[in-house]
């Protein structure tokens, strides 16, 4: 299942009972582009990918009752991107989200288990950007990575047990960052 676009659009999928969009690949052109992927299990899954040229663009990739993105990629380009993903799980099997220059907004949340896990991972690219991550489990996990670019970027990392746990990692790039990581352990990692 392939969709393409020139531009200026708004895609909404809504998927099956199983998940969302399976092996599929949504692409937009330049300009504000808006792509909705709502799975009643996965949004995105099994090498699917979501792909938005330069410019302005808002995603959002929802898993009602599993990962909202697994062994999958949403790539927003350069400009001011807001990019929200949500599922039991966040992101899960080395799913990636990759964002270009610009000031983005990224928010990756698992209603039960982790934000963020087993070798998925954010780059916000340079900016000043914001990142959220929020597990009800913890909120980075199993060799997840947040690598934000240059720029005054605000990194607010939530776990309901451990902010940081298994090797997760947290890097951010030159300017004046704002870190939060929070966790019911001692530390917020383990």
């Amino acid at each position: 299942d392939r969709a393409t676009g020139q531009g200026n659009e708004r895609d909404t999928r809504t998927g099956p009972q199983d998940h969302g969009r399976g092996r599929s690949a949504i692409e937009s052109g330049k300009g504000h582009n808006e792509v909705t992927v709502m799975g009643r299990r996965r949004g995105l899954t099994d090498s699917s990918y979501i792909r938005t040229d330069a410019g302005d663009d808002v995603i959002l990739v929802s898993g009602q009752n599993a990962q909202g993105m697994y062994a999958s990629s949403v790539n927003a380009g350069d400009g001011r991107n807001s990019v929200t993903i949500g599922g039991s799980t966040g992101m899960d099997s080395s799913s990636s989200v990759i964002t270009g220059a610009g000031n983005d907004v990224i928010t990756i949340t698992g209603a039960t288990g982790f934000g963020l896990g087993n070798g998925s991972t954010v780059d916000s690219g340079a900016g000043d950007d914001s990142v959220r991550v929020t597990g009800a489990a913890e909120g980075l996990s199993a060799r997840a990575a947040i690598n934000t670019g240059d720029g005054d970027d605000t990194v607010d990392i939530k776990g309901g047990t451990h902010g940081l746990r298994d090797n997760a990692s947290m890097n951010a790039g030159n300017g004046n960052n704002s870190i939060r990581i929070s966790g019911a352990s001692q530390h917020g990692r383990s």
